[in-house]
């Protein structure tokens, strides 16, 4: 329940900012498989630039990510195993 509710919550869009909408951020579905994920979210500015901060989900697991960098298909794999629960 609490699950469902979070990932709602991080996924709604929010009204822009008055003060610095140059600055609001957005979610949008990406592929999630190379993260061994059921649903993957990459944050994206308003005017269409991609951020370096995920959203990961499995069935009763979120993981937000926010790195310095892009990163490889090894890379999330890794991650991805690593932040999803044990198999």
């Amino acid at each position: 329940m609490l699950y469902d509710a979070l990932v709602k919550d991080l996924l709604t869009e929010e009204e822009p900012s008055l003060d610095f909408p140059e600055f609001d951020r957005v979610y949008r579905s990406a592929d999630p498989a190379p993260w061994g994920a059921e649903a993957a979210y990459r944050q994206y500015y308003l005017d269409g630039r991609a951020t370096n901060d995920w959203l990961l989900c499995w069935p009763g697991r979120v993981a937000e990510l926010s790195l310095d960098g892009p990163l490889t298909e090894d890379q999330k794999a890794l991650a991805g195993a690593r932040l999803g629960p044990e198999a």
